[in-house]
């Protein structure tokens, strides 16, 4: 009990099988035990008697006499606590998400564009250049690639750091509270993830919708128009890349990837869909593919 009290353990004594000794007997079992810890300079919450026949504390006894408190009051304002503890706890979790998400977002902006440089550079070099040392397109693309990934390592330090935060933060809260609460980081971080992921699923599924219909639009200018061979050069990548998009498996970074698709082709989206002449273009060119 001394170990229990030492590590800021809360204690409250149960006298078990209470229904065995009479009233008395327990009042005086209560007073010896309340001396003893006294005397050892050990704090309690208090004491209460307990029947093992029918499972719950004599609340008489704490109800009628000062020796005895009552378990069940004691109990409720554990959970009082512990329930304001985990509200602390949750809009903090919140605040870190919110940061978490935003870091990681910058990450993997910068990851894109990596790669988008890395795509530029090898469209040179099919294109014959290929003198990196002295042509001043390649130099800048290289920094810019140095700098892009520096700002990639960078969020990532400040991740590391913002988690060693959200556990310090958590516990001084702890402390606060004299206890230790099993509401962790992770198990908040657990249970949002999977209502985030239904709604996250549901918004890639969407933009897909998108990324289909201009898919659609290409292939549909290409039967549909007279283009020259550059034009149809061009319809056809178009094409090559909504299928791409298409064939994105559900990823965090892929919703992403979308997230950046419909932004910037959003509005011509809408306008599309106003115009009627087109729709009902659109409609007989479906129509002929199913025949």
């Amino acid at each position: 009990m001394q170990e229990l009290y030492e590590e800021g353990k809360q204690v409250f004594i149960v006298l078990s099988r209470a229904d065995r000794r009479t009233k008395s007997q327990l009042k005086e079992v209560a007073k010896q035990i309340k001396e003893t810890l006294e005397n050892n300079g050990i704090e309690f919450k208090g004491i209460c008697a307990y029947s093992a026949t029918r499972y719950q504390e004599y609340k008489e006894f704490s109800e009628k006499s000062h020796v005895f408190n009552s378990l069940e009051e004691f109990l409720m304002k554990l959970n009082q606590r512990s329930e304001k503890q985990n509200e602390i706890l949750e809009s903090l979790y919140e605040v870190h998400g919110m940061y978490e998400k935003a870091i990681n977002q910058d990450t993997n902006r910068f990851k894109r564009y990596q790669r988008a440089l890395h795509s530029v550079k090898l469209d040179l070099m099919q294109k014959g250049f290929d003198d990196f040392n002295n042509d001043a397109t390649f130099n800048k693309i290289k920094s810019l690639n140095n700098e892009f990934s520096e700002q990639e390592k960078t969020k990532r330090e400040n991740l590391v750091q913002l988690n060693q935060v959200i556990d310090l933060f958590k516990e001084s809260v702890d402390k606060v509270f004299d206890r230790v609460s099993a509401f962790t980081w992770e198990k908040y971080k657990e249970e949002n993830d999977e209502e985030d992921d239904e709604a996250n699923y549901r918004e890639f599924e969407e933009i897909k919708k998108m990324v289909l219909y201009f898919r659609d639009w290409w292939m549909f200018g290409l039967d549909w128009y007279e283009l020259s061979k550059k034009e149809t050069k061009r319809y056809r990548k178009s094409v090559d890349y909504h299928n791409e998009l298409l064939q994105l498996h559900y990823s965090l970074e892929n919703l992403q990837t979308l997230r950046e698709f419909k932004e910037i082709n959003n509005e011509n989206y809408q306008e599309s869909l106003n115009d009627e002449d087109l729709q009902d273009d659109l409609r007989e060119w479906r129509r002929s593919k199913r025949r």
